[in-house]
Parts: structure tokens; C-alpha cells; sequence
């Protein structure tokens, strides 16, 4: 590819990809969900790389110039490509026989469920102790509510399709807050 811009964001977009992958696959191996509580760690992996290959475009491709427009180009480039190899990779790696990231992943989401109505019960007691009844009728409907979900996501077949694109589109969404976030930034200059 003769191109140095298209390149160098589409470079930057497959390492973001791989890399956000590779984290997730770390917490899997370690025995934490990868979708949980630690996953969003990868973010600060996603920006060392889309600020990296802004930096490398501009300084070693570009003689130190990089205008907005570029900088939404290849952030966009980036994004997209990012977003779309996390997501195949997601979905191949949850195929993987054996693997059982959607069930941990399903089992992970009913233990919350669970600690949430057990929290929203706790409160009820404490709530019915102080005698705060409308503390406690609107606790009993949040109660219900909770319930509700907990039981959707007990009922709910996860698919390794379903999952994968879940999670791209979250990627490709905080992609896209970096992109605009870096277009502000690049004409406020």
C-alpha cells in the first residue's frame, strides 16, 4: 500500500484490535470474566494506540503536520478497523470448543443479578427498621424491577455472534468519542 495515511491507520487499527483482544483473552486466563468489571481497562490499551499512531503519523510520516482532517481520517480508519477485527476475533474465540466464555460470561451476569436483589433486600430491612415506608415501597419496586432483569438474563441464550457484536459496537462507539474528541482538540489548536 503506497499510502502512508491509510497505512499507518489501518496498522494502528489491526494492533488496537489484536491487542484489545489479547487483554480480554488475558482476564479469561486468569479466571476473571472478560466481560465484567476489568474489561474497560482495555480503553487505555485502545488510546495509547490511536494516540500512538496519530503521533507516528504525524511526526515520522508527516514532517509534523497532522491537520483535522487527517486526524478524524485516521481515526476513523483506525476505529472501523479496530472495531471489526476485536469483534471476528471475539467471535471466533468464543466458537473455540471448549473455551465456555459465554457460559462464565452468563454465569458472571446471574451472580449479579443475584448480589442486586440480595443488596435491594438489605436495604428493605434497614428501611422497614427506620420506619421509612415510602424509602421502602420504592425499594420494593426497584426490587421488582431488578427481578425482572434477573430473570430475563437467566432465560436469555447468549450467542457468540450476539456477544461479538455487542462488544465491536462498544469499541466502535468509543472509537468514535476518541476520533471527535481528538478533532476538538486538533482545532481548538
Amino acid at each position: 500500500m503506497k499510502n502512508p495515511f491509510v497505512k499507518t491507520a489501518l496498522i494502528g487499527g489491526l494492533a488496537a484490535g489484536v491487542f484489545c483482544f489479547l487483554y480480554l483473552v488475558f482476564l479469561y486466563v486468569i479466571g476473571t470474566n472478560p466481560f465484567g468489571r476489568y474489561k474497560y481497562i482495555y480503553l487505555g490499551l485502545y488510546a495509547v494506540f490511536f494516540g500512538g499512531t496519530l503521533w507516528y503519523f504525524r511526526f515520522k510520516q508527516n514532517g509534523g503536520r497532522l491537520s483535522m482532517g487527517r486526524a478524524i481520517g485516521i481515526g476513523l480508519i483506525l476505529n472501523s478497523t479496530a472495531a471489526l477485527l476485536y469483534g471476528l476475533l471475539l467471535f471466533i474465540w468464543m466458537l473455540i470448543p471448549g473455551t465456555e466464555v459465554i457460559s462464565r460470561h452468563q454465569n458472571a451476569l446471574v451472580e449479579l443479578g443475584k448480589s442486586n436483589v440480595t443488596f435491594i433486600e438489605e436495604q428493605m430491612k434497614v428501611s422497614k427498621e427506620l420506619n421509612d415506608e415510602e424509602a421502602y415501597q420504592n425499594l420494593q419496586e426497584q426490587k421488582k424491577e431488578v427481578e425482572q432483569v434477573f430473570n430475563d438474563i437467566k432465560n436469555a441464550e447468549l450467542t457468540a455472534g450476539g456477544l461479538a457484536l455487542d462488544q465491536g459496537i462498544g469499541l466502535l462507539l468509543i472509537g468514535m468519542f476518541l476520533t471527535f474528541l481528538t478533532a476538538i482538540l486538533f482545532k481548538a489548536k
